[in-house]
């Protein structure tokens, strides 16, 4: 990431436009910390639907999060989210099911009971999901037009045949691809 104190060629807003764009999603995420030990009822709420899992014995952070990911998913899993471990962070990411901002609409809370509750600390990362209508998060695939003025000086044009690929002192140090035409 650049800053700069010069003027802004690219407006905040609506100056991203995707084109055959996979979908965007909003996400969310339960975070774990403290101290699992038996007894612990961690309790994950989507939506109005709330799933509920208990600590059967001293758990890691692994398990705990694996074990609500199941609950989340059973079955036909939430009809308004799935979950997916991250076990490297002691988290869980929830996705919404539906894309854009109607995704942003899906409440998220947790909440720990039962034997040594305080012991084990868990959040979400706000009330609800967020980031269904960024434009600024693609998936893979997508592709993307910039809108703004003064974004170049010119134009420049290319001939994509692997006989005429640029034969510079970058090109020749790094395999380059165009439009899968190896340079």
């Amino acid at each position: 990431m650049i800053f700069t104190a010069s003027e802004r060629k690219v407006p905040n807003t609506g100056a991203c436009a995707t084109r055959r764009s996979r979908e965007v999603f909003a996400v969310g995420a339960v975070t774990f910390s403290g101290q699992v030990s038996r007894g612990q009822i961690v309790k994950v709420k989507i939506g109005e639907v709330e799933y509920s899992y208990t600590v059967q014995r001293e758990q890691s952070f692994e398990q705990v999060v694996q074990g609500v990911v199941e609950v989340i998913n059973a079955g036909a899993g939430d009809p308004l989210a799935f979950a997916t471990p991250n076990v490297a962070r002691a988290a869980i990411i929830l996705t919404a099911r539906v894309s854009g901002s109607e995704g942003n609409t899906v409440a998220i809370s947790v909440t720990i009971e039962g034997d040594n509750a305080a012991s084990l600390v868990a959040a979400t990362s706000s009330a609800t999901l967020q980031g269904g209508q960024d434009a600024a998060q693609i998936a893979p695939g997508t592709l993307v037009s910039l809108f703004g003025e003064g974004l170049s000086t010119g134009t420049a044009a290319l001939r994509l045949t692997r006989w005429n690929c640029p034969q510079n002192w970058l090109a020749s140090r790094f395999t380059s691809m165009a439009y899968g035409l190896r340079c």
